[in-house]
């Protein structure tokens, strides 16, 4: 019999998140390497972080009482590190009003109705709001579980994942759902399981494009690219609704695996439907405070059809898996590192999304990363510039940098806009973007 890695303590922090926490637990609750871990759900509102434990607890009885998970709870991070071999990093400052907020002020100030807070003017600033907690978990990490590995699951992605490569020795992986649902969206579209669906993609994540798609080992990339010109795709997971990417493949001929790609080209994105989807979400929190026992039976009887189905674990956590030598369902997954090489025609710190072999012996990016489409590489190559410079920006608390990483955003049509830009996202933010 085969024997694998046992993780034995996890922490995770924003635990709190009633959107994000009780799916992890489902996926942890189902690991061979995972369900019998003392999980430390870590928060700064203590009031929401036992609530959603309670959550938890009543969902692990209901679902999987047969898991010996342990589920602890702290405001402390110096009390709750400590031993540690994985810590899972799920944190939006300010919670999603911060993401609304920014969305306001560039639509109501500045005309700019196409953009969301990981790719626009917004997300220089958003690297600001986000940077400090990280910044003080990892430099805690180093003192206190030096050896775990850190994974960061927060926007905006590529930028939050380079802070912690340029102050520490953390070891840091990062993953997104896009590529996930972006699968999940090609299934839909020929109405077939997401596993016959093979993707090729490449690029920076919210970003990135697709260059392949394969169903049953067949090339129907074009198939897909005219039905989405035509019809636009129904991602029943992400959206419920058409996407707009469609109007983007109509001009370009390529499908970029998420939406948020299209504020790159000033396409058909619009603010109502990431209002929807995050308001959604706002009132899911309340929801799940009023309706307890029914949010309890959501989760665990799987009827959230976002995340994996009734005891399967998800995507984010098959890595994991997959490190510890105990999944034998494909060791294949998407994971965002440091290109170092693998991309020619990105810089060697560009953060990109890229397929990985997995297993006890580590992540292995794939040789040679998908050759890039030229006005893709720019594009990525602008926006990963812009986020590097908010980085610095925020490591020196430099204001003017910060201006500066604003303007190299596609949206302005004056860069001197820029200074007004971060004037009326501090106005709105106030001491949330602290300098």
């Amino acid at each position: 019999m085969k024997t694998h890695r046992q993780y034995e303590k996890i922490l995770l922090v924003g635990g709190g998140s009633v959107r994000w926490t009780p799916w992890a637990v489902c996926s942890m609750a189902v690991s061979e390497s995972m369900r019998d871990c003392e999980l430390t759900l870590y928060d700064i509102d203590a009031e929401r972080l036992e609530s959603t434990a309670e959550l938890s607890r009543r969902m692990l009885a209901r679902a999987y009482p047969e898991a010996g998970l342990t589920i602890r709870t702290s405001t402390s991070l110096d009390e709750c590190l400590g031993g540690q071999q994985v810590v899972i990093y799920q944190v939006c400052v300010g919670g999603l009003q911060t993401e609304l907020t920014l969305m306001d002020v560039l639509r109501d100030k500045h005309g700019i109705e196409n953009t969301i807070f990981t790719t626009g003017p917004a997300s220089p600033v958003y690297v600001a709001i986000q940077a400090p907690p990280l910044l003080a978990l990892v430099e805690k990490m180093q003192q206190l579980c030096p050896e775990a590995i850190l994974i960061n699951q927060s926007n905006p992605l590529p930028a939050l994942h380079r802070l912690v490569e340029r102050t520490s020795n953390v070891e840091v992986f990062s993953y997104c759902f896009g590529s996930r649902n972006s699968l999940r969206g090609i299934a839909d579209t020929f109405q077939i399981d997401r596993a016959r669906v093979k993707m090729e993609m490449t690029g920076a994540d919210h970003v990135g494009v697709a260059t392949q798609i394969l169903i049953d080992g067949e090339d129907r990339y074009a198939e897909f690219i005219d039905t989405l010109a035509r019809e636009g795709y129904v991602d029943q997971a992400e959206w419920g609704r058409v996407t707009p990417p469609a109007d983007l493949a109509r001009q370009w001929g390529y499908y970029f695996n998420v939406t948020h790609a299209t504020d790159m080209f000033r396409e058909a994105y619009t603010h109502d439907i990431i209002d929807s989807r995050i308001t959604g979400d706002c009132l899911g929190h309340i929801t799940y405070r009023e309706n307890f026992d029914e949010m309890v039976c959501q989760y665990a009887d799987g009827r959230d059809s976002e995340f994996a189905p009734p005891g399967e674990i998800d995507d984010s956590f098959v890595w994991l898996e997959c490190l510890a030598g105990s999944y034998d369902k494909g060791n294949l997954h998407w994971v965002n590192l440091t290109n170092n090489g693998l991309a020619r025609e990105m810089p060697d710190w560009a953060v990109l999304e890229l397929e990985c072999y997995i297993d006890e012996r580590g992540i292995r990016p794939l040789r040679p990363a998908v050759a890039m489409p030229e006005f893709v590489a720019e594009m990525n190559r602008h926006h990963l510039a812009s986020l590097e410079l908010a980085v610095t920006a925020c490591l020196q608390r430099d204001r003017r940098k910060l201006v500066e990483a604003i303007a190299m955003t596609p949206h302005l049509d004056d860069p001197r806009d820029a200074a007004k830009v971060y004037d009326n996202c501090k106005t709105a933010m106030g001491d949330l973007l602290p300098f």
